[in-house]
């Protein structure tokens, strides 16, 4: 029993040097998120931030910030488990990017689970992600399929076809856009 309370305070001092490393972290990955933001000072730079997010549209704008922040020559971005579940490892020793994902609980405080379909966002934690450049392909096949293109080429005919046409019409022109229908050489809609 002795030994066993001769070892809490190390426990404890562990605890607190981790409590407060994790202190440090969150302050620095916040700091990068304020500097990044004040930052872009100019319509132009906006403009190449904006050009720069559109490939990360998964993410939200705050995480989007802090990739660009850390990593501003990122291509496409994913977490440890999400590059080896498409045929990549994530290379030893590469630094990941910090951001900031969602705690995200299906109970009450006493336990009881949430009515049906509800959730509540109890706060963030950090988690990284690794650009593809950290990366090699271990499964070839795999890594092939888990390519995913951001856009790709409307294909089809018949009425599924023409009801996706006149729905995207619909909305570009709600947006104030204009849409005129023509042949497009390549890979162009």
């Amino acid at each position: 029993m002795a030994a066993k309370q001769a070892g809490a305070p190390d426990l404890i001092g562990r605890i607190e040097k981790a409590k407060t490393k994790n202190e440090a972290k969150k302050a620095q990955v916040l700091k990068a998120l304020k500097d990044g933001i004040a930052s872009l000072v100019s319509g132009d730079d906006w403009a190449q931030l904006l050009k720069w997010c559109s490939a990360f549209h998964h993410y939200s704008f705050g995480n989007q910030i802090l990739i660009w922040s850390q990593r501003p020559n990122a291509t496409k971005v994913a977490g440890f488990g999400t590059w080896k579940s498409v045929g990549r490892k994530v290379r030893k020793g590469s630094r990941g990017i910090a951001i900031l994902a969602p705690i995200i609980i299906k109970k009450d405080k006493s336990g009881k689970p949430l009515p049906k379909g509800e959730t509540k966002l109890v706060g963030f934690r950090f988690v990284y992600v690794f650009d593809i450049a950290d990366t090699d392909v271990v499964d070839a096949k795999l890594a092939k399929a888990g390519d995913v293109k951001i856009a790709q080429r409307l294909t089809g005919t018949g009425a599924d076809a023409k009801a996706i046409i006149k729905a995207l019409t619909y909305i570009a022109k709600g947006e104030g856009l204009s849409v005129k229908t023509a042949s497009l050489p390549g890979e162009c809609n």
